[in-house]
């Protein structure tokens, strides 16, 4: 039996939070950013992201350094 990716994808995210509640966000941020390329689950993984993001605050430099680093992933 296949593990679902979904159950995969979820694993990531919690990791995510939890860096992020530990205080690491540039930690939190990276493990979605090297997520994001290969990820069939793109929207959620952004969508988390920007959560994250407006959680730290937008003037943060961990937030404006992954915030770059996410639009050139996307375009």
């Amino acid at each position: 039996m296949q593990a679902d990716p979904k159950d995969a994808l979820d694993a990531q995210l919690l990791e995510a939070d939890q860096e992020l509640v530990s205080g690491n966000p540039k930690a939190a941020f990276a493990k979605l950013l090297d997520l994001y390329p290969t990820s069939e689950h793109q929207d959620q993984i952004r969508a988390r992201l920007l959560e994250l993001f407006s959680l730290v605050g937008e003037g943060d430099a961990d937030v404006m350094e992954a915030r770059r680093r996410l639009a050139s992933l996307m375009f």
